[in-house]
């Protein structure tokens, strides 16, 4: 069967190896070569959505190649967005991933509201071996007419701001009124309130109920009051800051 493509192989001749008058191989030899790269990569455009009508205009396009790229043919010449109600080319700044298979565009403004975009991967973005994308690989999304510039805010905590006797073993949980990136240990943050100790902990967010936890690392110190706040490094899928959020409680005796 045909070698694999670009696949490593060693080829060794070992010691019981015989010439023609029966005089056996003295040593072990042995050599390695690498087979070519024959097959051409394939793009996937994962954002924005096909066909998707309520891009916000912050929005980026990512594009997640099937191998890894090479990086001097991953530039806006190859990956082109193109805003096609106006007829124009959308100029930005292209990141690539530490694999050099995601390719992220990160427009220099932001995208007009309402209007139709196309993204094109040209032939031109190649492999590290050198084989061009066998065809153009194209999506399309429209703006949303009405940005979203409504900022997300916390709705409910638990323990609720100012409630006492909370049990030392407990977690921390906030509910927010939208789904929101960027919850984490610098965002969602525990401190003693007269010290100003930060507790230590493992946040975690969950999107489908849009509710961020924060679960101590050990126990809480009894009948001590802590703070927690939820700063504007949180934000929505639009961009908009978090409306920071600081509350308290007192744990029980």
């Amino acid at each position: 069967q045909p070698l694999q493509e670009n696949t490593a192989y060693d080829v060794v001749l070992a010691g019981f190896t015989r010439d023609r008058s029966g005089m056996p191989f003295g040593t072990t030899s042995k050599w390695s070569f690498t087979t070519a790269d024959n097959t051409p990569p394939t793009a996937t455009i994962t954002a924005p959505p096909r066909g998707n009508s309520d891009i916000q205009p912050n929005a980026f396009v990512q594009v997640v190649f099937s191998e890894p790229m090479d990086p001097a043919t991953i530039n806006t010449s190859t990956i082109i967005l193109r805003n096609t109600t106006a007829g124009a080319n959308v100029p930005g700044t292209i990141t690539l991933s530490q694999s050099n298979t995601i390719a992220v565009l990160e427009p220099a403004q932001p995208l007009t509201p309402g209007n139709a975009y196309t993204v094109t991967v040209t032939t031109g973005a190649k492999d590290a071996s050198g084989n061009a994308l066998r065809s153009e690989v194209t999506s399309n999304f429209f703006t949303t007419p009405t940005p979203d510039v409504t900022a997300p805010v916390v709705t409910s905590t638990i323990p609720a701001d100012g409630a006492t006797g909370i049990p030392t073993g407990s977690s921390i949980r906030a509910t927010l009124s939208e789904q929101v990136t960027g919850v984490s240990g610098t965002t969602f943050l525990v401190r003693k309130t007269t010290t100003g100790e930060a507790v230590a902990g493992t946040v975690s967010y969950n999107g489908s109920f849009s509710e961020g936890t924060f679960v101590p690392s050990a126990n809480l110190s009894a009948s001590t009051s802590y703070t927690v706040t939820l700063t504007s490094g949180i934000q929505d899928l639009a961009g908009n800051a978090l409306v920071q959020k600081t509350f308290t409680f007192t744990t029980a005796p």
